[in-house]
C-alpha cells in the first residue's frame, strides 16, 4: 500500500477504502467487546441508525445515518474518507443489515466497479454478542438445539415452527408482537404453551417474562422483544419419514384413502416445506396428516361439508401435534 496525503493506494493505484461493520450487540456497551471498541476508534466515520450514533457520539466522529445498504454504500464509495464502521444490531451473522450490505459491496467489487472508480473497498465484520445468546443466557438455557426466526418485516409461519420445534425462539416487531404470537397459540389450542419473553435486554429497564401463551394476550412489549415458545411435544420427526399405518388414524365413518395410495400420493407432489396446500374432500385427514408431516414452514387446509368428519381430523391433528392443518367446514 502506498500512502498519499491521508490517502492509501495499492500497488494498480486504486484508492483503498476500509469498511468495518460492526456488530453492537444486544445495546448495553458493556457487553461489547474489545475488538469492536479499538476499531471504532480508529475509524474516521461511523455509519447507522440514529440511536446506534446517539451511543457512540462520545467517540467525536463525523457520522452518517442511514440503514439502507444502497444509500450506505454509495456514501462510502463517494467519500474522500478511508476508514469506515457501520454500526449494526446484534451480531453481525444473526438477521443483520451486515448480510444485504456485504453481499452489496462484493458484488459490486468482482463486477469491476473498483476498476471504473478507481476504489478497492476492504471488508470485515467483527461479531457481537446477538439477542439470542445474551437472552438464553438469562433462562440458563442452551441454545444449540433452539430453532430461530425473525419476524421482522416478513412473513413467518409460527404454527409450522412451533408444532416442529421443542424449543422456538422469535425476533418479535410491532404488528407480529408477543401478545398477537400468543393469540395464534391459543386459537389453535396452543394457549398452554409456556412462552419466556424479554425485553429491552442488558439495559436498566430490562424486562423478562415467562408464563402460559394465553396469560401474555393483551400485555404490551417493546417493538423489538424476543420470546422463546416451549413446546413439551413437538412433532415426532420418526412420522415425518415414514409411512402412516391405516390403524394409527382415529377413524369413524367418514372414508379414508389407504396407506400405499395415500404414500404414493404425498410423495407424487414433491412437497417443499413451506407449501400451501388444500386437501378438498379430506375425510378422516389422513391424507392431510400425511402431508402436513412434510410442511415444516407451510399449512395445510383439510376442506370437508361433514361437522362430524371435521371434528374427526382434529382428533387426528391432535393426535399427531400437525397443528399446521386448518380445518375447514364448508
Amino acid at each position: 500500500m502506498y500512502p498519499r496525503g491521508n490517502k492509501v493506494f495499492n500497488r494498480k493505484g486504486y484508492y483503498m477504502k476500509k469498511v468495518y461493520i460492526v456488530g453492537i450487540g444486544i445495546g448495553n456497551r458493556d457487553f461489547l467487546h474489545k475488538r469492536a471498541i479499538d476499531v471504532l476508534g480508529k475509524c474516521n466515520v461511523l455509519i447507522g441508525a440514529e440511536r446506534m450514533l446517539d451511543s457512540f457520539a462520545y467517540l467525536e466522529k463525523e457520522s452518517y445515518t442511514s440503514s439502507d445498504s444502497k444509500s450506505i454504500y454509495e456514501y462510502i464509495k463517494k467519500s474522500s474518507h478511508s476508514i469506515f464502521g457501520v454500526l449494526v444490531s446484534g451480531d453481525t451473522g444473526f438477521y443483520s443489515l451486515s448480510k444485504k450490505l456485504t453481499e452489496l459491496i462484493q458484488d459490486k467489487q468482482e463486477n469491476c466497479e473498483k476498476q471504473e472508480n478507481n476504489v478497492e473497498i476492504k471488508l470485515e465484520n467483527i461479531p457481537a454478542i446477538s439477542s439470542l445468546q445474551y437472552f438464553t443466557s438469562k433462562l440458563n438455557l442452551s441454545w444449540d438445539n433452539i430453532k430461530y426466526v425473525s419476524a421482522h418485516g416478513r412473513k413467518l409461519n409460527i404454527i409450522s415452527n412451533v408444532a416442529f420445534n421443542e424449543k422456538l425462539f422469535i425476533l418479535t416487531d410491532n404488528e407480529m408482537n408477543p401478545s398477537n404470537i400468543c393469540e395464534i397459540l391459543k386459537s389453535k389450542g396452543l394457549g398452554n404453551l409456556k412462552v419466556s419473553i424479554g425485553e429491552n435486554l442488558s439495559y436498566d429497564n430490562e424486562m423478562i417474562v415467562e408464563d402460559k401463551a394465553a396469560n401474555i394476550i393483551g400485555m404490551k412489549f417493546a417493538g423489538l422483544s424476543v420470546m422463546i415458545i416451549h413446546n413439551d411435544e413437538p412433532i415426532n420427526k420418526e412420522n415425518i419419514y415414514r409411512s402412516i399405518g391405516d390403524w394409527e388414524f382415529i377413524t369413524g365413518s367418514a372414508p379414508m384413502t389407504k396407506s400405499e395410495v395415500r404414500t404414493v400420493s404425498v410423495g407424487k407432489l414433491h412437497l417443499k416445506d413451506d407449501f400451501i396446500v388444500y386437501d378438498i374432500g379430506a375425510g378422516t385427514g389422513s391424507v392431510s396428516i400425511e402431508a402436513a408431516l412434510k410442511l415444516s414452514n407451510g399449512t395445510l387446509y383439510a376442506i370437508e361439508k361433514s361437522e362430524e368428519t371435521c371434528t374427526l381430523i382434529r382428533e387426528n391433528i391432535n393426535k399427531f401435534k400437525t397443528y399446521n392443518v386448518e380445518v375447514i367446514n364448508n
